[in-house]
Order: structure tokens, then C-alpha cells, then sequence
């Protein structure tokens, strides 16, 4: 009987004990509720919430970075850039290398040119037979490039504006360097308006000229 009397004694005093914690903790909880003006019951759980779904967070970005890095050690940079002539990238700066490039034909000049026609024979007051000299002086106007030109010299009848007679010259000049196209021709006619008595011009055509490439 005694024991049994301790017993519902320790019982009743522990009884009373956590009742008065009770009590501590809802006059804390109304003080935190006047002070914060916050239901602190309800802020206790939406912190628990809000930590979990932080955690959550975090575990999704430990995977992106994950996924990310495996996707970026096997594919270039989306700001890689290529050049379009083949030249390998900068991988450092990832600029650009290109080289474009400008194909323009070389200067030269036609300088001095003569006609120097010379009647052989007459028959009466008309040229039977006449010699006729052309020549003019091509000049490379190019200080550091030289390459092969080819001119064609027609020489033509001026009353007819008929072609009487072409010659094609070839030839190289360097730097700085002139040629002198000479043609040479001997016209033989019994008529008042053939090739002999008739004026003849020299024009000389350029078929070929050298060509030069500029990079930059």
C-alpha cells in the first residue's frame, strides 16, 4: 500500500511539472505572437516546409552541374567560332581568323606609239607598194611585281575600217621594265583604193596582262 501511494504521489508531482511547462510554453507563445504579430505555431511548420524544399533545391543543382560538366567535356562552346576559310579558330579567345583576298590585274601603260608608213612604188600619183612600221612602248608601272603580257596589233584599213593584218606579240617584263612592239608589214596593191595607197592605223589590243593578289 505504501509503495503503491509513492507511486500516484510521483505520478501526481510529474503531472503538475508538465503542466507548468505547458503553461511556460503557451505564455511564450502568446508573447511571441503579440511581439511578431505571427502565429508562431504556423511559421514553426512553414520553416520546416521551407527547409525541406531547399534541400530539395540544392540535390537538383548537385544533378544539373552534374548533367552540365559531362555535356561540356564532349561539345565546343556555343560561342566557338569557325572561320570559313579553313583556318583554325583562336581557342583561346574564340575570335575569328579570317583572310580575305583582292585579285586585280597589274598596271601597265602604252606609250610613244608610231606609224610610219613609206610608199616603195608608185604608179602614177598611186602607191602601188608600201611599207608600214608600227611601234609603241609598253611600260610594267608595278615597282615590285612583274608577269607575261600578250598583245595583239591589228592593222586597219581606215577607208574600209577592214582588218588588213594582225600580229600577236608575247613577252615578259619585270619590275619597272618596257617593251618595244615593232610589226613590220609590206602592202602590195594596183588599185587607187586598196591596202598600198590607203592610210592603214595600228592598234594594239592587250589579250594577256599579269595579275596580282592582295590578303588582308
Amino acid at each position: 500500500m505504501e509503495y503503491a501511494k509513492k507511486e500516484a504521489t510521483i505520478r501526481l508531482i510529474l503531472l503538475i511539472i508538465d503542466l507548468a511547462i505547458a503553461t511556460m510554453i503557451v505564455m511564450s507563445v502568446i508573447d511571441i505572437w503579440k511581439e511578431t504579430k505571427k502565429n508562431p505555431i504556423k511559421a514553426f511548420f512553414e520553416g520546416i516546409s521551407n527547409a525541406k524544399n531547399n534541400q530539395n533545391t540544392n540535390e537538383g543543382r548537385e544533378v544539373n552541374n552534374k548533367e552540365t560538366n559531362k555535356t561540356s567535356s564532349g561539345s565546343s562552346s556555343p560561342n566557338q567560332s569557325f572561320s570559313y576559310n579553313g583556318s583554325k579558330p583562336n581557342e583561346l579567345s574564340g575570335d575569328v581568323s579570317t583572310t580575305r583576298c583582292i585579285t586585280y590585274q597589274m598596271s601597265y601603260s602604252i606609250e610613244n606609239p608610231e606609224e610610219i608608213p613609206i610608199c616603195l612604188e608608185y604608179q602614177g600619183n598611186i602607191c602601188i607598194k608600201k611599207e608600214l612600221n608600227c611601234s609603241a612602248e609598253i611600260n610594267n608601272l608595278e615597282s615590285e611585281d612583274g608577269g607575261n603580257f600578250k598583245f595583239q596589233v591589228n592593222l586597219i584599213q581606215k577607208n574600209t575600217s577592214d582588218l588588213v593584218y594582225s600580229e600577236t606579240k608575247e613577252f615578259f617584263l619585270g619590275p619597272k621594265e618596257s617593251y618595244f612592239i615593232k610589226v613590220y608589214k609590206i602592202f602590195e596593191n594596183l588599185e587607187e583604193n586598196g591596202t598600198a595607197n590607203s592610210e592603214i592605223n595600228c592598234f594594239y589590243n592587250k589579250e594577256k596582262a599579269p595579275t596580282k593578289e592582295i590578303c588582308y
